[in-house]
């Protein structure tokens, strides 16, 4: 019996780097379709990838919660124009994980054109099965 617990037991620990894997693959595409429907303004794909709880802090410094971000796409405070990342490692821990990486984008903030190069840090977490952006802040890099 004994020898059958350490059996299953190095059988699990085995498969879990596989399971990060699959999970930091998971969060790589949910970033970048987090991306894809920032750019859009995508209402509907936004309120289910992002955490009612957001906290989402600007390169700027400016914070919004998940109804300012997506309220802000339309209301001429900040449009997305490009979200193309760069480079992504993830981190898993459970039901979390963590994003970092580089990206550039292109904004149009309050008429005016403009454009950044940002370090990110993203903090996804599994809720009710789906993994949602619960926080993001952005550093801006040298050109």
């Amino acid at each position: 019996m004994e020898a059958m617990k350490k059996f299953a037991l190095l059988t699990l620990l085995a498969a879990l780097p596989m399971f990060a894997a699959d999970v930091a693959d998971a969060i790589k595409a949910a970033d970048k379709a987090w991306a894809v429907a920032t750019v859009n303004a995508d209402d509907a794909a936004l309120n289910k990838m992002l955490a009612d709880d957001l906290s989402y802090v600007h390169s700027t410094g400016d914070m919004d919660t998940k109804k300012q971000f997506i309220e802000n796409q339309h209301n001429g405070v900040r449009k997305y124009l490009k979200i193309d990342h760069e480079s992504m490692d993830v981190r898993v821990y459970g039901n979390a994980a963590v994003l970092t990486g580089t990206i550039q984008l292109e904004t149009l903030v309050k008429g005016t054109k403009g454009g950044a190069h940002v370090r990110i840090i993203h903090v996804w977490v599994k809720q009710g099965g789906t993994w949602k952006l619960a926080a993001h802040q952005s550093l801006r890099l040298a050109n």
